[in-house]
């Protein structure tokens, strides 16, 4: 999950993540007929129904800085603060843990325009009055609750209007990528979180939230302490959404998130284990099971499943039809790439001569529509990322090691339907599989810069590290 912040000056800068519909002005224009115009609206709407909008205006610093949770190094090393460039800031910024580095720069900026009469104080304790006439603005749009936790909203606007002087400035922060479609549809309220509650196997649950919508809850566990574990996931989910279409948004349950749900009531009856018991656990022992996440989309069922069905001769031949199909095959391909290089090994994993369970059929998921999907990407219990440790290593380097990867995955598929095709199919088919893997590798390069920018801007060094071997293992792998 990333940020992505932005202010332009009036000179156009084309970039692939910048959504804002304005640019930064120095005239009263922007504030007397585009600005102002939307707050009153704003205030008269909220008036007359709630709204999950969050506005607030200020005449004075401190107040703003407090209620961003902001605080001033002690003591206050440059009279006014350093904020990034414009062209610094039009880049994607890790999702943080809280905003103090992103509202610094925003503040420096403002300080630089109001610094001729309003110098931030030597004291950080003390009051920072703008000029007459002048107004800063925080809103928090698309927000789920009016808190400015950074999971609770998807935008994140500041306006700085300077009166007397006619500048108008804006600053505006918006959340990218897959969750910017509705980051609401994933979160969960902490009163009366959930309608109803369904527990569809030992580990997953489907909730039924009061404010709408249905959530996929699972828990896993992981040796991985919960910092590590979310850096890596944090990194593949965001680079399967971008690798794979129809993979769904997912996060980690906050620890809020994790509080509320060990105190719903709502459960299934004779279930030996309830979503609120293995949550209070968890928060009681301080277990490494961690909560997974995601809306609930039409699925099919899974290739483990779909072999466990076969009954007869005319079934098998279905799932035979069902399978060995070019497209599938292709986007299977790309998913056994995309496994081999981020170590998801409880799906497509690493194959050594006598190894027996190597391929994780439960793993390998369809759509409704028969589309195979890129549905859980992060192994709890994978080999955890590091530079001396690639299991994948070689199946991928070379074309030869794809190419024998794409072979044993079909044998194993041959196998499972009992399928007795001829040398000539078996070729077509080991080689769609193997088209897909080199399509998936173009596809990842093409994110590798992407990613690497993502990777430039973490302030976590473990991430970074994460960030940077994924990204070299990309490029070492044969296309």
């Amino acid at each position: 999950m990333t940020w992505v912040l932005v202010r332009k000056k009036n000179k156009h800068v084309n970039s692939p993540y910048n959504r804002s519909r304005y640019a930064r002005h120095k005239s009263t224009d922007m504030w007397i007929y585009g600005i102002r115009p939307r707050i009153d609206e704003y205030y008269e709407k909220r008036e007359k129904q709630p709204q999950r909008d969050l506005y607030e205006g200020f005449t004075d610093m401190k107040k703003f800085a407090s209620t961003v949770r902001f605080a001033w190094p002690r003591p206050l090393t440059i009279a006014i603060p350093v904020g990034q460039t414009w062209l610094e800031r039009e880049c994607v910024v890790p999702y943080p843990r809280d905003f103090r580095e992103i509202l610094g720069a925003v503040l420096g900026d403002i300080a630089d325009v109001i610094a001729n009469k309003n110098k931030p104080p030597e004291n950080p304790d003390a009051s920072w009055p703008l000029s007459k006439h002048a107004f800063l603005g925080i809103h928090l749009g698309n927000s789920e609750s009016p808190d400015i936790t950074p999971t609770r909203f998807r935008e994140l606007e500041f306006y700085f209007y300077g009166g007397g002087g006619g500048k108008f400035y804006l600053w505006r922060m918006i959340l990218e990528d897959g969750d910017a479609a509705g980051l609401s549809d994933l979160i969960i309220p902490e009163e009366n979180p959930f309608d109803s509650l369904r527990q569809v196997s030992g580990s997953v649950w489907i909730a039924r939230r009061t404010n709408g919508g249905e959530l996929v809850l699972k828990y896993e566990t992981c040796a991985q302490p919960f910092s590590q574990y979310k850096s890596r996931y944090d990194y593949i989910s965001w680079l399967a959404r971008r690798a794979f279409e129809g993979v769904p948004k997912s996060a980690l349950l906050t620890h809020v998130e994790l509080k509320t749900i060990s105190r719903v009531t709502a459960r299934d009856d004779g279930q030996p284990m309830t979503l609120a018991g293995v949550a209070s656990y968890t928060l009681q022992n301080a277990t490494n099971d961690y909560f997974v996440k995601m809306p609930v989309i039409a699925m099919g069922d899974n290739l483990q499943k779909r072999v466990e069905d076969l009954k007869n001769a005319e079934m098998t031949e279905q799932l035979r039809n069902f399978l060995f199909v070019s497209n599938k095959l292709r986007a299977l391909g790309a998913i056994a790439v995309f496994d081999l290089i981020v170590n998801n090994n409880d799906r497509f994993a690493v194959y050594r001569e006598g190894r027996q369970k190597w391929l994780g059929l439960n793993n390998i998921d369809f759509l409704a529509t028969g589309q195979p999907v890129a549905l859980d990407n992060v192994s709890p219990e994978a080999p955890w990322i590091t530079a001396d440790k690639w299991p994948g290593k070689d199946h991928l380097t070379t074309a030869q090691g794809q190419k024998g990867y794409a072979r044993v995955v079909l044998n194993t598929f041959r196998e499972i339907t009992a399928a007795q095709h001829d040398d000539e199919e078996v070729a077509l088919f080991e080689n769609e599989f193997y088209k897909g893997m080199r399509e998936g590798t173009k596809k990842l390069n093409t994110l590798k810069n992407e990613l690497l920018a993502r990777v430039d801007k973490d302030r976590d060094e473990y991430g970074k590290r994460i960030g940077t071997i994924i990204a070299q293992r990309i490029a070492s792998t044969a296309d």
